[in-house]
């Protein structure tokens, strides 16, 4: 009886926590464990441990006698995510370039292809993994492990930025011309190239989703500074 709570708390908890990244629960938006139970077919009991779950994962806030509210997004979190962001990546960065490899800068070139559909909401989350692989792969060429776990834990907790960036306009195009800057930077192991092509597309990324936040075209996006 254990193993299939369990069970079906950690499907509540994937199915919660993917519904909250890719904003199919908007940031502010308030549930209710029975609300949950219902939609997801399921008793209140692995509901509530997903709920504790993803609370501790800071996506969700307790309501008491009122229920769950997704974490609202800020314009500090933002801006303090992709500060930490510059300093990580930029320093894997340009480590990587100076000891390019030619396996890995193939896995790039191939992985900068990708693109994504603004209508088709799998064909965003499909990119946004390819996104993060992109960037991961990037990293480990710096061949510093942990460096890597951070910056991995940083990518996941951004998701719901990302997907609001990809929702305000078809980027594909322009994403995927940085992508392909990033790894030319790579293959000529230019340090200084590297370190503009990377610092361009954070600074390009950060100003893509402040836009679509300020913009209001999410609802319901609480807005605090």
């Amino acid at each position: 009886m254990g193993l299939e709570r369990n069970t079906l708390a950690e499907q509540a908890y994937l199915r919660l926590r993917q519904e909250i990244l890719v904003c199919s629960l908007s940031p502010g938006q308030v549930v209710t464990e029975r609300d949950l139970a219902r939609q997801y077919e399921m008793s209140k009991t692995p509901i509530r441990e997903a709920l504790s779950q993803v609370c501790h994962d800071g996506l969700m806030q307790r309501l008491p006698g009122r229920g769950y509210m997704v974490s609202p997004i800020t314009i500090k979190d933002v801006r303090d995510l992709f500060d930490l962001r510059m300093i990580l990546e930029v320093a894997a960065a340009e480590r990587a370039a100076r000891h390019p490899s030619p396996a890995q800068i193939g896995v790039l070139k191939e992985m900068s292809l990708v693109s994504y559909r603004l209508d088709d909401l799998e064909s965003q989350i499909s990119f946004l993994k390819a996104n993060r692989s992109f960037h991961l792969t990037l990293a480990e060429a710096a061949e510093n492990r942990r460096l890597v776990g951070l910056l991995e834990g940083l990518m996941i907790e951004m998701d719901r930025l990302f997907h609001l960036g990809l929702r305000l306009r078809d980027s594909s195009d322009e994403m995927r011309q940085e992508h392909q800057e990033v790894v030319a930077a790579l293959e000529a192991g230019d340090v200084e190239e590297m370190r503009q092509a990377i610092s361009h597309q954070i600074v390009t990324s950060r100003d893509r989703i402040l836009e679509a936040i300020m913009q209001g075209d999410i609802s319901p996006v609480q807005v605090s500074w």
